[in-house]
């Protein structure tokens, strides 16, 4: 295939140890047409200050997480992530996994994939922070996305490359880029060389506290 055709779509779970982990159980990556649609944030540094632990932690990839609570790998015990066989078919791919997180948050993933076609997502969470959920998508270096309607449009220059549409009632959406250079409340970065990093757009969805199911769908 050319580098226009390329596609490929990674889904991550767990890990057998903390060392050199990130809290990204259940994570995604996407790529089509050769760009990075969804992209993995990176390591950054090995130094231990506010930027290694953001990287590291859940709020830097593609997974549902908490408002109030930032889990980092330590707060993930070793096999509290699973992943069950790929299902195929003719024309689609089925992964799934689960994952607890803390004693306070659990959640499944399921990901129906239709290559160059769409992704189906139904998160199901067990939720008793008492913290609202949320929903994180990041995108690849130079996408960008366009809120219209009830859907976001996923870009790179003028092409349009996916169109993302919650299909559960939510509370509200935000897009955030390269916050945090004062080390307050870090969001939106990507780090593809050791010490570099470059702001990226997080699509953030948050819905209710008690919400137990969330769909969302990537149109390709």
């Amino acid at each position: 295939a050319t580098s226009s055709e390329n596609l490929a779509l990674i889904f991550h779970a767990t890990n057998r140890s903390h060392v050199h982990s990130h809290a990204d159980h259940l994570s995604f990556i996407l790529y089509r047409k050769g760009v990075e649609l969804l992209t993995d944030s990176g390591k950054y540094t090995y130094n231990y200050d506010a930027w290694r632990d953001y990287f590291v932690s859940d709020r830097a990839h593609n997974v549902v997480g908490l408002s109030d609570i930032t889990f980092l790998p330590k707060d993930i015990a070793v096999g509290a992530a699973k992943l069950s066989p790929i299902q195929c078919d003719h024309d689609s791919y089925i992964l799934s996994g689960e994952v607890q997180k803390g004693d306070s948050f659990y959640f499944q993933r399921t990901l129906k994939y239709v290559p160059d076609t769409s992704i189906e997502i139904v998160d199901c969470v067990k939720n008793s922070s008492g913290s609202t959920i949320e929903v994180r998508f990041h995108l690849g270096i130079d996408v960008h996305c366009k809120l219209e309607s009830n859907e976001l449009k996923l870009f790179k220059g003028s092409a349009l490359l996916g169109r993302l549409v919650p299909d559960t009632p939510y509370k509200n959406i935000t897009i955030e880029k390269g916050k945090g250079l004062d080390n307050k409340k870090i969001i939106g970065w990507a780090s593809k060389r050791y010490k570099e990093k470059i702001a990226i757009e997080r699509i953030c969805i948050e819905y209710p506290m008690d919400q137990k199911i969330i769909k969302s769908k990537l149109i390709l």
